[in-house]
């Protein structure tokens, strides 16, 4: 393979790609991530519309052998500039490695298929293996660069996967990237419904809401401050629920005292995560005898567990009558710590009067940043490729773009 990259750069001539001249205007830009051997990264090349045509500036995937293919043929052979990121989308300095092959231009398209095989109902998620965190990461690039449009690729049988809530999830999870800058019109909303019975929990409504705003390098502050707010509420019931021997030496008190501190240091946590899971999956088929334990542990210090376990000490300290609806409060909480942007909507909107659920409806409309309804099925025999093979594609418009409810079902060629 590096002879055959060595010969093409020796040869000029093969550059079989015109130069883009300028009656076609500004193109349009586009990053394959999880791009393989460049599947879409062909297809957009070859798309054209009213003398558009797509600009290719980044690909990412951890094969040297997708970067190998990638210098061949869109570096040596198409003579494009198109860069190519060899990097693990999970790893801390991902993000700031793509930012700086971008180079500041703006991203019109993002496409890429991360996998959600894996990919589970809240509390099921027991597999813990490489491709778990992949769509969130994905999701987490769309959350910076903003593109106009994002094309999400996976296979046809995640429509049908757990009687098709994961693909509803998969939505929920995109309707869930908001527009920051229209944060503070939904918290004044929230705060208009605050009253003195439900004070704490429209405030953990406000930070998490807040979060949105964060990117993924200030996500660890921004969660420490959440879990921080949650647990002074707790040190400030303690001495009215426990003598102070009790609450320094009981069992469950310092349950629910640790499991704030696990909580809070998620960061950590997720990068340990990380690491376990790339040992665990050693072996690839996760068949050997270490596999259990890991998995075991991975479920231990999962979010879901450590709530769980707070509340189990809630339950089992038998707190008086009197601070049962504070600690009911904290749980409920935490909770609101691990949902999804969606999920804290839907706690909101509960605790909304029926002309306050109408405003908050129009507010939603002007916060999600993109629009979805339903996964589109494309089948490659449509489109040129001799083969019988259905995709499933989630399609993202960004709200000021034109949205589309219909594709082609069909090849069309392309007038020149």
């Amino acid at each position: 393979m590096n002879e055959h990259i060595e010969s093409y750069k020796g040869n000029r001539s093969v550059n079989i790609t015109k130069e883009q001249v300028s009656l076609y205007g500004k193109p349009f830009t586009f990053i394959d991530l999880f791009a393989r051997a460049g599947g879409f990264s062909e297809g957009f090349l070859q798309a054209e519309f009213n003398n558009k045509y797509f600009d290719f500036i980044v690909a990412n995937d951890i094969n040297e052998n997708c970067e190998l293919t990638h210098l061949v043929r869109y570096n040596y052979q198409m003579g494009l500039d198109a860069e190519f990121l060899k990097q693990d989308i999970t790893e801390p300095d991902f993000l700031d490695n793509l930012l700086e092959k971008i180079a500041e231009r703006e991203i019109d398209v993002v496409c890429g298929g991360p996998p959600c095989q894996s990919f589970s109902l809240a509390g099921k998620r027991k597999k813990f293996d490489k491709k778990d965190d992949l769509f969130s990461h994905y999701l987490e690039v769309i959350k910076v660069l903003q593109p106009k449009y994002f094309i999400m690729e996976n296979v046809k049988g995640i429509l049908t996967k757990e009687g098709g809530k994961i693909a509803e999830l998969i939505i929920k999870e995109i309707n869930s990237i908001v527009d920051v800058k229209e944060i503070p019109l939904l918290n004044s909303f929230i705060k208009k419904i605050q009253n003195e019975s439900n004070s704490f929990l429209i405030d953990c409504l406000i930070r998490r809401v807040d979060l949105e705003k964060l990117l993924e390098r200030d996500q660890d502050a921004g969660s420490r401050d959440f879990i921080g707010f949650i647990e002074n509420k707790f040190r400030k019931i303690t001495p009215k629920i426990a003598d102070y021997k009790t609450s320094k030496t009981d069992r469950d008190i310092n349950t629910i005292r640790h499991g704030f501190n696990l909580l809070a240091n998620t960061k950590q946590w997720d990068k340990l995560r990380r690491d376990i899971i790339r040992e665990k999956d050693y072996c690839n088929i996760g068949n050997d005898g270490f596999v259990d334990v890991f998995t075991d542990f991975l479920s231990e210090i999962g979010s879901e567990n450590i709530i769980s376990k707070i509340e189990q000490a809630f339950k089992s300290f038998k707190v008086p009558q009197g601070y049962q609806k504070d600690c009911e409060d904290i749980i409920t909480a935490l909770h609101i710590y691990t949902t999804s942007f969606d999920e804290s909507i839907e706690i909101l909107n509960s605790k909304c009067s029926s002309s306050q659920k109408q405003e908050l409806d129009i507010i939603l409309k002007s916060i999600r940043l993109y629009k979805i309804e339903k996964p589109f099925v494309a089948d490659a025999s449509n489109y040129g490729v001799p083969q019988n093979r259905e995709k499933v594609l989630f399609i993202g418009c960004r709200k000021d773009q034109k949205y589309f409810l219909k594709y082609p079902q069909r090849f069309q060629k392309m007038k020149r």
